[in-house]
């Protein structure tokens, strides 16, 4: 059996916009995940690193990035999902 392959995938940039209204928002904290997904023969894996800001409009207090390709809250990627 063929070692775990990781893939990283980094989604944290020191400024983000709010998803509501486009202002940008600063990083408070980085957030750590592993995701399972689709690898031939193998197990494989996505290191999702995101992060956590706080908005500087009234639109909401706090917001997150996320890769477009996992669904948050999830085990699997969409890869697999399909």
């Amino acid at each position: 059996m063929l070692p775990d392959w990781i893939t990283r995938l980094r989604r944290a940039p020191r400024r983000a916009p709010c998803p509501t209204c486009g202002r940008l928002g600063r990083r408070k904290r980085l957030l750590h995940r592993r995701v399972r997904t689709l690898a031939y023969r193998r197990v494989a894996w996505l290191e999702v690193t995101y992060a956590e800001y706080r908005a500087r409009c009234g639109c909401r207090k706090y917001f997150r990035t996320w890769p477009w390709d996992v669904p948050p809250k999830a085990d699997y990627d969409a890869a697999v999902l399909v």
